[in-house]
């Protein structure tokens, strides 16, 4: 009763809001339903991105997949969470009732089920530890002389491999540890080659992803290494924070657990089985991995803090069973916890949830695209969990409703995305936006970094070749300045601005000789910015007759500047506009302008002052 109690409790906590926010989850849904929306051959997707062949990494997606293509994404993805919250409680009781059919922490698996993992958006890696899970109860309730059990074991270690590696290799370890454990004195060397038969799959699996990990570059020219990238370590507050999260009491309340079951160990190690020892020794060595080991790798971000979530239910789990007189009231208290625990995750679902209102508002508006699309989150949503954000991935959710594509899409690494990019991400997109506008904004006018108005004028000078931006937040400034450098407001709903870029082409009137001994090159750009946003060259030997004017395309309105260029820069070939007698001058472009009259004449050195400003 309790036990079923528990399940839907924990379903419950995710399915009783519309969308549960993670951090990572937006983008494993995108690349859900963009991988959906690639079987259909004629989409014009297949310009931007292809399937993949994703070595691992794809335990969302083997839940999600198979839903989104007969219901809503938004109600696949509750259901995959769902079902990803529930596995997890499942197969950390089925591990502890394995050990002692009378385990009076089996409820311990749903008090962490909506952990920091969780809350990271680590759904993959999450999965997968459910996964390894089940495979050490199977290894400890395995009949050694049977092969079939053995079948069974290779399949759900191969399953876990193609879910995440991590919890593969976790789960790996302990498996062989506890067989070879569990056999009789004489036959270890034969339960030895059986499960590594068993787990040589998995093991191919997982050696070919690290082959690939270390050698190929991803697809956009960043080299995967394992160079260790710095974190000031706080041992404890890091166990804390990254195993179950949450405020303080709820972080370090669960926590304790797993360590009294390890002083319990420790205190009652002759009393254990074999395999207990084996499961106190992992879960041991897994907690100081998680304590001390590197906290980021190089394209492995949160790299030590994933030990600590198998290893502390192994603690639990394999903790010695406490006498039959305060075995029930242990019993009350785990599942006491567990509930309290369930109904805390709930509760911040829904507050979450409520905080990110506005910024979900634009999902419901009447637009349906196809083409590239620019996300920019402005507003930041206070988290109770550390490194979690819930709201820094919500543009992907405006991709799942209603289409495009975006530049930060997964779909750069062949070893683990669904998706890969056809093409350099800069020739498929542009020049890149910020990937987290918010922080530049955050971080304008601190030292070394440029003012607020110099990120303000990157945001809409990138936004120009998509089809639209979706403005997430922010101060008024940030949408007056779009306004002012020729967006047009499309739609607005709650915090969320749906903008189009319009821009002021300007028509540059040329004037001079008649025929061009050398190509000229007219060149518009921002003030403060020295490569130019538009450019048209005519070849040497073009007739200005034929030529008597050009418009340079895609120009921001607002203040700018005109370069015309023709010959080496400062010699006396060099032609400039003779009506302001320098290179570059400043204009304030507006729709409907008229032309911009330049006169060509020859300058030389002495007529080209120094500009600092460029």
């Amino acid at each position: 009763m309790a036990f079923a109690a528990l399940v839907a409790l924990a379903a419950g906590a995710v399915l009783s809001v519309p969308y549960v926010a993670t951090h990572d989850g937006p983008n494993h849904l995108a690349n859900c339903v963009l991988g959906h929306r690639l079987q259909d051959p004629t989409s014009w997707l297949h310009r931007y991105v292809e399937l993949g062949a994703p070595i691992t990494g794809q335990g969302f997606q083997v839940l999600c997949g198979p839903l989104v293509g007969w219901m809503d994404p938004f109600t696949a993805y509750a259901l995959t969470l769902a079902i990803a919250v529930v596995l997890f409680g499942v197969a950390a009781s089925v591990l502890a009732l394995s050990l002692h059919r009378d385990s009076p922490v089996w409820a311990f698996g749903f008090a962490v089920a909506l952990g920091w993992v969780f809350y990271m958006g680590f759904l993959p890696f999450h999965i997968a530890s459910s996964l390894g899970l089940l495979a050490v109860a199977l290894a400890v309730s395995l009949d050694l002389e049977r092969g079939l059990g053995y079948l069974g074991l290779a399949l759900v270690l191969l399953t876990t491999a193609y879910a995440h590696v991590l919890p593969a290799v976790e789960a790996g370890a302990v498996v062989l540890l506890v067989v070879v454990a569990r056999a009789e004195t004489g036959r270890r060397m034969q339960a030895l080659l059986r499960v590594a038969l068993a787990g040589l799959p998995a093991a191919l699996l997982a050696s070919s992803m690290l082959w690939v990990y270390l050698t190929r570059p991803t697809l956009a020219g960043v080299a995967m290494g394992n160079e260790l990238m710095p974190y000031v370590r706080a041992p404890l507050h890091d166990l804390a924070s990254t195993f179950a999260g949450g405020p303080p009491l709820r972080a370090y309340g669960l926590l304790s657990i797993p360590v009294l079951g390890l002083a319990w160990g420790l205190r009652s190690v002759r009393r254990m089985s074999r395999v207990q020892v084996v499961l106190l020794v992992c879960g041991g060595l897994g907690l100081v991995l998680a304590a001390l080991g590197p906290f980021h790798l190089n394209r492995w971000a949160f790299f030590a803090p994933r030990f600590s979530l198998m290893a502390l239910i192994l603690l639990v789990a394999g903790a010695p069973v406490p006498p039959v007189r305060v075995r029930r009231w242990i019993e009350v208290a785990t599942v006491g916890v567990a509930v309290a625990s369930l109904s805390y995750a709930a509760a911040y679902n829904r507050r979450i949830f409520d905080a990110l209102g506005p910024d979900l508002a634009g999902l419901e508006l009447p637009i349906q695209r196809a083409g590239i699309r620019l996300p920019m989150m402005l507003d930041a949503v206070a988290s109770d969990f550390e490194h979690a954000e819930p709201g820094v991935q919500l543009g992907h959710l405006y991709v799942v409703r209603q289409g495009g594509i975006d530049p930060f899409v997964w779909a750069d690494s062949p070893t683990l995305d669904l998706l890969n990019f056809t093409d350099d991400v800069d020739r498929l997109f542009g020049r890149l936006p910020p990937r987290y506008p918010r922080y530049d904004l955050l971080m304008a006018g601190q030292e070394g970094r440029p003012p607020r108005e110099a990120a303000l004028e990157v945001f809409t000078l990138v936004g120009r070749g998509y089809v639209d931006v979706i403005l997430m937040g922010g101060e008024p400034d940030v949408l007056a300045h779009y306004l002012w450098r020729g967006y047009r407001l499309e739609a607005e709903a709650g915090r969320v601005r749906i903008l189009s870029f319009a821009g002021c082409p300007v028509q540059v009137d040329l004037r001079g000789p008649e025929v061009l001994t050398r190509g000229l090159v007219v060149q518009a750009g921002l003030p403060g910015f020295v490569d130019p946003m538009s450019e048209v060259e005519l070849p040497a030997g073009a007739a200005l007759a034929d030529h008597p004017s050009v418009t340079l395309p895609s120009v921001l309105c607002g203040k700018a500047w005109i370069r015309i260029r023709s010959g080496p820069e400062g010699s006396a070939e060099a032609l400039t506009c003779a009506e302001v007698g320098v290179e570059r001058f400043g204009l304030e472009l507006r729709p409907g302008a008229g032309p911009v009259v330049c006169t060509l004449a020859p300058v030389g050195p002495s007529a080209l002052p120094r500009d600092d400003h460029q």
